[in-house]
């Protein structure tokens, strides 16, 4: 029962070790972007042309292409083309004006319709460049752009919708804050029971008594009781869980700041 039990904890350690090395190495790229619709306040002397026909109506993207991944990311990451490039269906792009990126990307944008495709030569972790773009339509539907882009290992590019709304964006923090907070209270939990069982244990069998290595291995390990098997089994779960809640909310929270970075940086 104890060596099935040792066994068990080593293959969970070994395994939670893994998945958390693979997850600190990974290529993600979030493309960031707001549409505003814009109407035409030309008279009606004047007849503006899309496609050959009438329209009133011109969508306005900021995009943002953020690392949000722990790798830097090239050109050449992509696949099956070694590049980056991403259009917005049945909209025409009339015109991009680049904006803020940060120092060592040099990004360079162009039109090739119906895409636009984004030269860079390098992008770091957390690291971010921007673009305004607009295009044309003939109706008023707001809809967001399309990167067909994968990194290699087959991760698409993700799309995020940036809302510049307060009340959201508090509402998404009280619940970040929310989730973190039993985080830390099913960490505390299982560090609390862990420490309390190893504890009592080593007081128990270990103080004032001279036994060998191997009867102090074994005394360490053994299941003296149904209690203290339960609180081990409880403490487990508890670190397992926080652990878990970490890789969730990690990036939720690293993306809510960089929301914040956006739309405060003017």
């Amino acid at each position: 029962m104890e060596l099935i039990i040792i066994i068990i904890g080593v293959l969970v350690a070994v395994f939670g070790a893994s998945v958390y090395y693979k997850g600190k190495r990974t290529n993600e790229l979030t493309l960031i972007y707001s549409n505003k619709l814009i109407e035409s306040t030309a008279n009606e002397c004047v007849e503006m042309l899309y496609l050959g026909k009438p329209t009133s109506h011109f969508v306005r993207y900021e995009i943002t292409l953020f690392n949000s991944g722990n790798r830097d990311i090239t050109p050449s990451d992509f696949f099956p083309e070694p590049e980056l490039a991403f259009h917005f269906n049945d909209l025409q792009v009339i015109s991009e004006k680049a904006g803020f990126a940060n120092e060592g990307t040099v990004p360079h944008y162009q039109i090739e319709s119906p895409e636009v495709v984004v030269y860079f030569e390098r992008l770091k972790p957390n690291q971010h460049m921007t673009v305004e773009v607009l295009t044309g339509s003939h109706h008023d539907q707001l809809t967001p752009p399309v990167c067909d882009s994968v990194l290699r290992g087959g991760h698409p590019v993700k799309l995020h919708h940036q809302l510049f709304d307060q009340a959201d964006a508090h509402k998404r923090y009280r619940h970040l804050t929310k989730h973190t907070a039993l985080m830390m209270l099913s960490f505390a939990i299982g560090t609390t029971g862990l420490f309390t069982g190893l504890y009592s244990k080593f007081q128990t069998y270990f103080v004032g008594k001279q036994i060998s290595a191997e009867q102090q291995f074994i005394h360490f390990f053994s299941v003296d009781s149904l209690p203290w098997l339960a609180v081990s089994i409880v403490s487990i779960i508890a670190l397992l869980y926080s652990y878990e809640c970490l890789k969730v909310i990690s990036p939720k929270f690293r993306r809510y700041k960089f929301e914040h970075l956006i739309q405060n940086r003017d």
